[in-house]
């Protein structure tokens, strides 16, 4: 039996799939010619598929990545926060105010880590370096750099994708990095972030020493005029009593009796002593409170001042030599894996939902 020429065989069409084709090519006399033609049409699809959803983004990744793409350097400094004086505390619950120290060391971080990433932060950078202007410029690839037509709330996002705050609650410590298309303006753009939040600090730590001393004073007030009024009242009940003592010259107050043997003072009299030992009472109390209110004003004042909270920079920002981003043989390296991955998934759905169909 004479087999076929392979000129004669008939050929895969585009898209067929390949239970069309060992149809077709089942009409053939000779067994191995019809695994040559199998064979032979599949590896040209899996070329053909493999060229077009492999090699096509892997070369564009290969000029982008190696050609086009900016460089992009980062600046990272380490922050913490820390009381003005350190304060021994000489009890026993020395352990637990340490601690609460931390607390509010991680609190002051938390809240600054969200002060740098805040639009109030961006306006600054934007009015300070120019943050804006120098990441849409059109030196940089298409793909890097924010685009021109770009609107607030989008600068806003590109600036969060370039500056991260990474708070460490273990070592109590903020970590900036701040990313731009130089080294030098990376880390102008790092130490306008920490000059900012230092103010910021500050701004805070005013605010909040002006409301408890403003707390302290009204209290100093407060008990300044209830001092005042305890005085006037303890001369007005004294001058009361000389008064009344002095409108009976004659009368011995040791042995003077009534008609009736009661003691010698009526009820008024014994009710103006009794608001004469008041008045005294409430004198001795509002010149009490007066000097702990004194003493408070005066040890709330040094406490604030000497616990002043105080950004300190660990690590200065430092000034890249290299860049770290774009990572080129690592995008590459990905975007090859990845169409990889689609095209076996496509693959194996397109040939699933064919043989689904065809049977």
């Amino acid at each position: 039996m004479n087999a076929k020429p392979v000129s004669q065989v008939p050929q895969l069409r585009q898209n067929e799939s390949p239970l069309s084709a060992a149809r077709e090519l089942s009409l053939l006399d000779d067994p191995k010619q019809v695994v040559y033609q199998l064979r032979r049409r599949w590896l040209a699809a899996i070329a053909r598929r493999t060229l077009i959803f492999v090699g096509i983004p892997t070369l564009l990744a290969v000029i982008y990545y190696g050609f086009l793409a900016s460089n992009q350097y980062e600046s990272i400094a380490v922050l913490t926060v820390q009381q003005s004086e350190s304060t021994i505390v000489a009890r026993s619950d020395s352990l637990l105010s340490s601690g609460a120290a931390g607390v509010n060391s991680g609190r002051e971080l938390l809240a600054m880590r969200e002060y740098i990433l805040s639009r109030a932060m961006f306006g600054l950078l934007d009015k300070s370096v120019g943050l804006f202007s120098h990441y849409s410029s059109a030196s940089r690839d298409f793909i890097s750099r924010l685009s021109p037509r770009a609107d607030h709330e989008q600068a806003f996002v590109f600036y969060l994708k370039h500056v991260q705050a990474e708070y460490d609650s273990a070592s109590a410590t903020l970590t900036l990095r701040a990313q731009a298309f130089e080294p030098d303006l990376a880390q102008k753009l790092a130490d306008a972030i920490v000059a900012n939040t230092e103010t910021k600090l500050n701004e805070i730590a005013d605010k909040t020493h002006a409301a408890v001393l403003h707390n302290a004073e009204l209290h100093l007030e407060h008990a300044e005029k209830r001092l005042v009024a305890a005085k006037q009242q303890s001369v007005l009940e004294r001058t009361g009593s000389n008064l009344g003592v002095s409108s009976r010259p004659n009368e011995n107050p040791a042995t003077a009796k009534s008609a009736d043997g009661a003691a010698p003072l009526g009820v008024s009299e014994a009710a103006g002593l009794g608001e004469s030992k008041r008045a005294e009472l409430e004198l001795a109390f509002s010149e009490k409170a007066y000097d702990a209110s004194i003493t408070m004003l005066a040890e709330l004042s040094a406490r604030d001042i000497r616990r002043r909270p105080v950004l300190i920079t660990v690590v200065k920002p430092s000034l890249s030599d290299h860049s770290t981003q774009p990572r080129r043989a690592v995008a590459i390296f990905t975007v090859f894996i990845f169409s990889l991955l689609a095209l076996g998934i496509g693959a194996l759905t397109v040939a699933a939902v064919r043989e689904h169909i065809q049977l």
